[in-house]
């Protein structure tokens, strides 16, 4: 009996098995599912009906989320049920891992939802989570007047120590707040640096470490208005279900300097106040269920 008459055309075939011709096709380029023959008159694909297993078996695959290409070796390479087992828990993993994050940009819209709630103006303030890299950093640490000037005089202070060893990096400047009581504030300036140096009192040398969450929030302005970033995070996290894991830092981005005694990169100095820009960024870690509070 002649082939064709034992055989499927090409549309026939994906009628029978409920897949597209142009399906059929790439499979057929690809080398997944080559027809049985080829009309060499009419170039006419035929398939048999032998063939639906394997067809089975590939779209089984890809609806478990393997590529077309693992899909190519699972099917060439004749894996044992232990090697497959093996390649279906580790997909599981990665699905797992997407649900997650998917979960995680749903919190985020539910935020974003919350905030727009009520509200006729635009949103000023955009929070960010982001990873933040570990930085080596100079610092000096100090109780001040939380009314003072003296933020500025500390950060002189080390910015001039880090240039006399030329060791200062390409990155912003920042302050952490430890602690305040009324009117003072044990305040610490950070400037980061590219190498070791050797410190001297009260100049500190040491790694400010990474942060895996990280709200970031840029304010741009005076530092008269940055309490308003301050409560677009607050009103961000309330929303999110979030709560702060450690001290906030401020990175000035762009600022107003003296310059005396050392050099800074263009981009970072202004005479504008109206032109800094400010990020702050808030450790954070989800609310433990039944608590709802903000440290």
């Amino acid at each position: 009996m002649d082939i064709f008459q034992q055989t499927f055309r090409i549309g026939e075939f994906a009628r029978f098995a409920r897949v597209t011709i142009k399906m059929l096709r790439y499979y057929d380029r690809l080398g997944l599912l080559r027809p049985v023959a080829v009309d060499p008159e009419t170039n006419y694909r035929y398939y048999s009906a032998e063939q639906l297993p394997r067809l089975n078996r590939i779209i089984a695959l890809k609806d478990l989320g393997f590529s077309l290409d693992q899909v190519a070796e699972i099917l060439e390479e004749g894996f044992t049920n232990e090697e497959l087992k093996g390649m279906l828990k580790f997909k599981r993993q990665e699905i797992v891992k997407q649900i997650a994050t998917e979960q995680e940009r749903l919190n985020l819209l539910e935020a974003h939802l919350k905030q727009l709630d009520g509200k006729a103006e635009p949103l000023r303030y955009d929070v960010v989570v982001r990873p933040v890299a570990e930085q080596l950093i100079a610092s000096v640490r100090r109780v001040i007047s939380d009314h003072s000037n003296e933020v500025g005089s500390l950060f002189d202070t080390v910015e001039t120590f880090v240039a006399k060893f030329n060791a200062r990096a390409k990155l912003p400047p920042l302050a952490i707040a430890h602690h305040r009581a009324e009117d003072r504030v044990d305040a610490e300036v950070m400037v980061p640096v590219d190498r070791a140096i050797t410190p001297e009192p009260p100049i500190q040398i040491y790694r400010l470490p990474a942060v895996d969450q990280m709200a970031c929030v840029v304010h741009h302005g005076s530092y008269c208005d940055l309490k308003r970033a301050y409560e677009a995070f607050f009103e961000w996290a309330a929303a999110s279900e979030v709560q702060t894991a450690g001290h906030t830092r401020v990175v000035y981005l762009r600022f107003g300097a003296t310059e005396v005694g050392y050099h800074l990169p263009a981009s970072f100095v202004t005479d504008n106040s109206e032109k800094y820009v400010t990020e702050l960024q808030f450790p954070i870690k989800k609310v433990p269920k039944n608590d709802h509070s903000l440290t």
